[in-house]
């Protein structure tokens, strides 16, 4: 009797897990794309003193796949001037946007990993027939 409870149980949790996961709202499964899509960095010298987390906004939405590689770059740094100093390339190309977003703005509620004392820009790229994206950064010429 005590086998058949445990089997029973044991299929009732694996089929009630797999079930959760079917019922996920809309902007919890954008979440999770925009988490699987966004990268985070350090920049060191001998103390942490920026952090950069990058999300690709392509594949997360149709709308954002356009004519434009579009990203989130969010900044965090001791310096004031975040993006003033910045050369900021994606496949050696300048970007065409770069949109300041505020945190009242309807796309700060969705990015993912937000750190509250970071600065957040929308910034696009001119689209190429790259394969891979190298997006950089010019570490000589930041803050």
């Amino acid at each position: 009797m005590k086998r058949y409870f445990i089997l029973y149980s044991l299929i009732f949790i694996l089929f009630t897990g797999c079930q959760t996961q079917k019922n996920l709202t809309k902007s919890q499964l954008l979440y999770k794309r925009g988490l699987q899509h966004t990268k985070v960095t350090k920049i060191n010298n001998n103390q942490t003193t920026t952090i950069i987390n990058v999300t690709y906004l392509n594949p997360i939405k149709s709308r954002w796949d356009n004519k434009y590689y579009n990203f989130i770059i969010g900044i965090k740094t001791a310096k004031q001037n975040i993006l003033d100093n910045t050369k900021l390339t994606l496949n050696q190309t300048k970007p065409k946007v770069i949109k300041s977003i505020n945190t009242k703005d309807k796309i700060y509620k969705t990015i993912p990993l937000k750190n509250p004392w970071a600065k957040y820009y929308l910034v696009s790229f001119e689209k190429n027939d790259n394969l891979s994206l190298v997006l950089q950064y010019d570490k000589n010429n930041i803050f």
